[in-house]
């Protein structure tokens, strides 16, 4: 005798057994013996849920000796026939091979025949979106108005391909994807039936790869049956079924959570040398965060995941160690990769990817470090005239030596800070952040300085983003608006978007950023925000009696310092002609009648004079090493000197 598959001998022949459909069942008992039964129907949903078995059990209601009744006996000559496939009023067409207009032509004419055996001739036309426009248009009529006694069953996957016409004319009934329950209920039923030994592990393991249809669910109980000879245990289920199982998928997310990229990177290599396919490993990682996701929101409820009784225990454990924020980036993360995964030449390559990324969100500081004191790197000693890069971009201040031959102070227009040099002394920046806004006192930013640093900010960036909620603050800081200072008197927050710094520095969209570094880290920071594109412009102010001695060297100095000489007698020549020609034009201002010349001469050769030395300890300033380093430091641009 010829073998039958599960799902064929196990296909429902009566309305009560069809498993996870009883809206659509009762609908059709109550209408058969109410005696209300439509003339087309439309039967659409997932595959392997029963849309075809229930229009063969409802064409046996119809034409079931007894009937038409709810309850078929499946024992007559018509629902022996109906059941068999050979009975001549039930006809089965598949509309993916005979789509044409001529085909449904054919129908039309011999719909008008009355039945031969049965007392309904049942039309079931499977696949029906696959007809064409010319064939939907000629079966309008014919299933608006049909003959007496005939009744179409429509089975489709896309109703949404369906002419609008046609649903119109059809009673929809929508099919649902069965539950993990259901279909453990079903697969232990046969599988007692056929007399297979089967773990609950494995059970729920094949339930869920049935994804949510019933024939696949029994497709892939014979297929395990078939490799381990009739005893199912979870191991041979893995293996049969070519999975990666629970237990891989929790032993690589400790090794996310954890930060063993290595570890990570080697269970990979291990599945696809194993044969396993890389993407639906990394749906079923997916699927794992979902569980932990569902676990930490809900109260740790098991009944809302679909795992097995022995993976509980590890999702709880690393449900209460790993941050929510986490949680998400590993969900984006992992949902754009399973996009990436359709079309990528280098499956191996993508997951390896994947898997780096996924590790490094797990190394980000976690919310129940913040009570712990982060270790400051030690600061290096520097000599004089040396810059600190890390002092620059975590403290907000730099040192630098200095032989500057008089008094320059600047202003630093657009960030806010200020930078001051002396002869031989160090120059440094302070930020003055609006802190008095964010209702904070100045110079006070709760344990930032002594317990985080600009990097650690800037590797948990991305939890803070997440920590924002959705609406326009989360929007600002998707794809601009990253820390790029951190100094004794709050954050400083860069934008390339001069729109976007505006918006970000409204009070309560402040309050918003200020918030969630503080959920992160547990510090709060006074914000403060810059353009990054646009250079800061900075003003100098070189001041006349500050630092020079009467004969134009610093600080009383008898000589220029050995160091500069050429900038020391430039500078002295700019100054003494500067304050000479000042001191003569505020004690001998020329009147009107003693201009010399018809056209003033003298006194246009001493304003052209004046002009030349103002230009020429202009570019003094300009080209100070002081100023040069200042600019360099500050990425800034000079557009005003006062002399």
């Amino acid at each position: 005798m010829t073998y039958v598959s599960l799902y064929r001998r196990f296909r429902p022949q009566t309305f009560t057994e069809v498993v996870g459909q009883d809206h659509v069942t009762r609908t059709l008992r109550n209408a058969i013996a109410a005696g209300r039964t439509s003339h087309a129907y439309l039967f659409c949903g997932p595959r392997g849920t029963g849309k075809t078995s229930v229009a063969k059990v409802l064409a046996k209601a119809l034409n079931c000796e007894s009937g038409p009744t709810p309850d078929p006996c499946c024992k007559c000559e018509g629902c022996t026939r109906v059941q068999e496939g050979r009975s001549m009023d039930v006809i089965e067409i598949d509309a993916a091979s005979n789509r044409g207009i001529d085909e449904i032509r054919d129908l039309r004419e011999r719909v008008k025949f009355a039945p031969v055996e049965e007392r309904y001739k049942v039309y079931i036309i499977d696949e029906v979106h696959m007809l064409t426009q010319e064939a939907f248009n000629a079966l309008l009529k014919t299933l608006e108005e049909p003959p007496e006694r005939v009744v179409f069953i429509l089975a489709t996957t896309e109703p949404h391909r369906v002419l609008a016409t046609i649903l119109s004319r059809c009673q929809r009934f929508d099919f649902r994807r069965l539950t993990i329950s259901e279909l453990s209920g079903q697969i232990l039923k046969v599988a007692e039936a056929e007399g297979i030994e089967i773990d609950k592990d494995a059970v729920r393991l094949i339930a869920i790869g049935a994804q949510g249809a019933a024939r696949d669910a029994l497709g892939l109980l014979e297929q395990c049956a078939a490799y381990t000879g009739g005893k199912i245990a979870y191991e041979d289920a893995v293996a049969a079924l070519g999975v990666a199982g629970f237990r891989k998928a929790v032993e690589y997310c400790d090794a996310v959570i954890s930060g063993d990229l290595a570890g990570a990177l080697i269970l990979i290599r291990e599945l696809i040398d194993s044969g396993h396919d890389p993407a639906m490993f990394l749906r079923d990682v997916l699927e794992h965060f979902r569980s932990l996701m569902v676990l930490q929101s809900c109260g740790f409820k098991p009944d809302l995941i679909d795992v097995p009784e022995t993976a509980v225990e590890s999702l709880k454990r690393q449900a209460e160690v790993i941050p929510g924020a986490l949680i998400l980036e590993a969900i984006n993360v992992l949902s754009a990769a399973d996009s990436e995964m359709k079309y990528s030449a280098s499956p191996q390559l993508t997951a390896e990817v994947v898997t780096i990324k996924l590790v490094h969100l797990g190394g980000l500081p976690m919310p129940e470090k913040q009570g712990k004191k982060l270790t400051e790197e030690p600061k290096e000693d520097l000599p004089a005239g040396e810059v600190s890069a890390k002092e620059v971009g975590s403290t907000g201040s730099i040192s630098a030596g200095s032989t500057s031959t008089g008094s320059i102070s600047a202003k630093k227009v657009g960030v806010p800070g200020s930078i001051s040099t002396s002869p031989a002394s160090t120059a440094s920046v302070s930020s003055v952040s609006d802190s008095k806004a964010d209702g904070m006192t100045p110079g006070v930013a709760s344990k930032s300085s002594a317990e985080l640093s600009l990097g650690q900010i800037q590797a948990g960036w991305s939890q803070v983003v997440a920590a924002l909620k959705p609406g326009i603050e989360k929007t600002l800081y998707c794809e601009d608006g990253i820390p790029v200072e951190l100094n004794e008197d709050g954050l400083v927050i860069s934008f390339e978007d001069d729109v976007k710094k505006e918006l970000a520095s409204e009070r309560r969209r402040k309050k918003s950023i200020q918030d969630a570094i503080e959920k992160v880290f547990g510090v709060r920071f006074a914000i403060s925000f810059i353009l990054a594109e646009e250079p800061h412009d900075v003003q100098f102010h070189l001041e006349s009696g500050n630092g020079f001695s009467g004969n134009g060297f610093p600080n009383g100095a008898e000589s220029p310092p050995e160091s500069h000489p050429a900038d020391a007698e430039l500078h002295t020549e700019c100054r003494e002609k500067i304050m000479s020609d000042a001191e003569d034009g505020d004690s001998e201002e020329p009147e009107p009648d003693s201009v010399s010349g018809d056209n003033g001469s003298d006194l246009v050769d001493h304003e052209e004079e004046l002009a030349e030395n103002l230009r020429r300890a202009r570019e003094a300033v300009r080209e100070h090493p002081t100023v040069k380093a200042a600019l360099s430091v500050f990425k800034g641009r000079v557009f005003k000197i006062e002399v």
